[in-house]
């Protein structure tokens, strides 16, 4: 089956919802700045699989990580957030309300979607709704970390990345 969004369909994938500690992707490297990611995902496996894959990808950032979209606003409430990463389909708030209400609220961050019910309705969907990206689950590990490095450092911060391979 062809890839909904091409290019996404090399590199490992990390496979969310089920056990994987034997992938390890490049990691991307910034010495300076640590910032913050917001995760929103109502599968725990996935928050932990996500959470671990930023950490270990991507030198000093911070992972918060909610179950809905609803805890993901209470976090907005309370903290500066760098970079939104949602799924879509989740109790309470879904992801497509979460990023209406992020809009609504005006703030500046950018928004990325993994989801694991793509579809070109939903990729429009999202992206009309403010989305930068969307990442089909399993997620290509190398190409996510890749667009999150991109996204969280800019101009100076962005020409210092550094890609390092991590031994298998």
């Amino acid at each position: 089956m062809e890839s909904l969004w091409p290019g996404r369909d090399i590199g490992p994938k990390i496979p969310i919802g089920a056990h994987s500690t034997d992938i390890r992707p490049n990691k991307v490297m910034s010495a300076h700045v640590q910032k913050h990611v917001l995760f929103v995902d109502d599968d725990p496996m996935s928050r932990r699989i996500v959470e671990k894959l930023l950490r270990s990808g991507i030198e000093g950032v911070r992972v918060t990580c909610a179950g809905d979209g609803a805890q993901a606003l209470d976090v907005l409430d309370r903290e500066a957030v760098d970079l939104l990463i949602t799924d879509l389909a989740m109790p309470v708030l879904d992801g497509i309300e979460l990023l209406l209400q992020v809009a609504r609220r005006r703030l500046l961050i950018p928004l990325l979607v993994v989801t694991g019910h793509p579809s070109p309705t939903t990729e429009t969907l999202v992206l009309s709704a403010g989305a930068i990206e969307c990442f089909e689950k399993p997620i290509v590990a190398d190409a996510f970390l890749r667009c999150v490095g991109e996204l969280l450092f800019d101009g100076q911060q962005r020409a210092q990345l550094e890609l390092v391979s991590l031994p298998c």
